[in-house]
């Protein structure tokens, strides 16, 4: 929820900046942005892993979309796109070391709890292959997850969720549930493509609009 605000603030701010005029209400926008720190810092305290992996996995793709967008515009979209991805190769290979390294400096709760997560995934297979095409209910994971002896294999705790979005709505809503939700998502995002011309600030993100203004 905390990592939502995040792109919700970043969201909002692009927006109000689109939309000011004068400095006094581009000052206004950037408060936004104290919203976000804020939630970095909320995120960096708090002692969820993931929430910082996602934290980090979000701005390392911003930090790409932009130099992918300036790049383009140099060099073309081919060597852009090429070099982005050697880019991506080396950065994933420097966040494989790094987080094997402070893996092995976890304390042996903060172990189990990581690996736990692995034995998730066939315990909400289980789950899912007993109702898959209607599912179990909404917050059902938990109840259904006892039945199989969880506590037996999730580090001799009590998992009321899958700990995986996709997992989770799938072993509670079942396969018509996760494709009515992948049907709503792409619907919106197909819809937030056509509409990418009015987003204003993010312009910068999309420098192409520009030269296909200037051929026009």
């Amino acid at each position: 929820a905390i990592f939502l605000g995040v792109c919700a603030s970043i969201a909002a701010f692009c927006l109000d900046l689109s939309s000011a005029k004068t400095a006094q209400k581009k000052l206004i926008a950037a408060a936004w942005c104290l919203s976000v720190f804020i939630d970095i810092y909320a995120i960096f305290i708090y002692k969820s892993f993931g929430a910082k992996i996602a934290c980090m996995f979000f701005f390392a793709l911003v930090v790409l979309f932009f130099a992918y967008s300036l790049l383009k515009q140099k060099i073309g979209k081919i060597k852009a796109a090429g070099a982005i991805f050697i880019l991506s190769l080396i950065s994933a290979l420097a966040v494989f070391g790094a987080a094997n390294y402070y893996y092995q400096k976890l304390p042996p709760p903060k172990k189990a709890s990581v690996a736990g997560r692995a034995e998730l995934i066939p315990i909400s297979k289980e789950i899912f292959l007993k109702a898959p095409i209607f599912g179990h209910g909404a917050d059902s994971y938990g109840y259904e997850a006892a039945k199989t002896n969880v506590k037996k294999s999730f580090g001799n705790k009590f998992a009321n969720s899958a700990h995986n979005t996709i997992l989770n709505y799938a072993c509670e809503y079942g396969a018509i549930g996760l494709c009515t939700i992948l049907i709503v998502f792409s619907t919106w995002l197909k819809r937030l493509w056509h509409r990418r011309k009015f987003f204003g600030f993010g312009e910068f993100c999309m420098p192409y609009r520009r030269s296909e203004e200037r051929r026009v």
